[in-house]
């Protein structure tokens, strides 16, 4: 006997909050809204109930009701699902997009030895070999609690641990090493370092100041290695544009293995960045803002999400299902200080230092709350739609004491014009 049957597709997920459901088709990015109601409720919960595999029936009642008419209509019309009329032995069986997997787990007990590929987790390096600097910046010190940045310190990795730091990362299956100051181009037995690191197979990328360009030590490690670039850092709000123009003019033979990295705090830096970018359309550059403590408002004008931007985020299902465990901006990724101490995020705790056991570190960070498990689970992002759809948290919302990096886009009467409002 042939029945009626809904069904979602297996690429569809479905989330809600206390008004409504997002469909959100993973292969082309569609989004629709649907506002609950006791009948859209019932059902949506039978196609999510474990045993129901994305299928149910339709009762003639119930198929017949507007409310359960023009969902069909809206699945259909968006790829989301359909409606099917076959035997119960026929009908559509779909597996729902659910996360199986979860983080390596901590499985050392008393007579277990360590998951020997725990280590296969680190996939990229931050180091500050020396935090000898002869700059005095403003703000030195917090611009690496946002982003990869140049740091004074008194500090200095000796050679010895230098050398004994790539024999092991030559163990590792890093693909991406940051190499960082104070002023890392004025290092003592700088080309021997360089020479170093070249032995290792990952991209390097070495960072440096605008202030501290020196010319033939770029020239040195970009000849030795073909796979290492240089990112400068211009602070916009104090560069001299024609200085930098000149920099850039100097530096051009080694396009596109020069990364200019723009820092901007305000309208009037970024107006200076973009002016340096007509002027030079053909450099490598990014745009990194950086908050000061005295440009709230410009960050969030400039940086932070909107709720049509949400329009242009469309994660595939595997980001979703790393959004929910893990914080693909921090997972793993490690950095060293010039002083020896280790951390997976250096707005956390430390994590160890470089004469400990690697394995030890690691099992630490997966086992304990950190950055690469800190994913949207506040009491803000907990009852918001697109909670697995936004980036994950990063270290400028928490420097911003931010729980969001949006406007908090609870409203969705934008999308919704062509639905019933919802009912009780």
């Amino acid at each position: 006997m042939k029945k009626k049957w809904i069904y979602i597709e297996p690429f569809v997920f479905i989330w809600q909050d206390c008004e409504y459901y997002i469909f959100y088709n993973c292969l082309n990015g569609q989004k629709v809204f649907y506002p609950i109601n006791n009948t859209i409720r019932s059902i949506v919960q039978a196609l999510c109930n474990d045993n129901s595999q994305y299928c149910v029936n339709l009762n003639e009642e119930v198929e017949n009701s507007e409310e359960i008419k023009n969902l069909i209509t809206v699945l259909i019309e968006n790829q989301l699902g359909n409606i099917v009329s076959c035997s119960e032995s026929d009908r559509p069986v779909n597996i729902p997009p659910k996360l199986m997997l979860d983080l390596p787990k901590d499985t050392k007990g008393e007579n277990e030895n360590y998951d020997p590929k725990i280590l296969d987790n680190i996939n990229e390096l931050n180091i500050q070999l020396s935090g000898n600097c002869n700059l005095d910046c403003n703000y030195c010190g917090d611009y690496n609690l946002q982003f990869i940045h140049c740091s004074k310190s008194v500090y200095s990795l000796s050679e010895s641990s230098i050398k004994q730091m790539i024999k092991q990362i030559n163990q590792l299956k890093v693909s991406k090493i940051n190499l960082t100051g104070g002023d890392i181009l004025s290092l003592e037995n700088y080309e021997t370092i360089v020479d170093s690191f070249n032995s290792i197979n990952a991209f390097k990328i070495y960072n440096t100041h605008l202030k501290q360009i020196k010319y033939k030590k770029i020239k040195y490690l970009l000849d030795k290695d073909k796979t290492s670039i240089v990112r400068i850092s211009v602070h916009c709000g104090d560069s001299n544009k024609k200085d930098l123009m000149n920099q850039i003019i100097k530096l051009k033979k080694f396009e596109p293995r020069i990364l200019w990295s723009f820092i901007v705090t305000s309208e009037k830096s970024l107006g200076f960045c973009y002016s340096v970018l007509e002027e030079c359309p053909s450099i490598q550059s990014e745009i990194r803002p950086f908050f000061n403590k005295k440009n709230e408002k410009f960050i969030r004008e400039f940086v932070f999400l909107d709720e049509t931007d949400f329009t242009d985020i469309n994660p595939t299902k595997k980001q979703i299902f790393a959004n929910q465990v893990i914080n693909k901006n921090y997972f793993g990724k490690i950095t060293i200080h010039a002083d020896g101490l280790l951390y997976d995020n250096v707005n956390f705790g430390v994590a160890g230092n470089i004469n400990e056991c690697l394995e030890d570190i690691i099992h630490k960070i997966i086992r304990e709350d950190n950055s690469w498990k800190w994913i949207r689970n506040n009491d803000v992002c907990n009852n918001c739609l697109y909670r697995l759809i936004c980036p994950p948290p990063s270290n400028l919302e928490l420097v911003m004491d931010s729980k969001t990096i949006c406007q908090r886009p609870r409203s969705y009467d934008s999308v919704l014009k062509s639905h019933p409002e919802p009912t009780n």
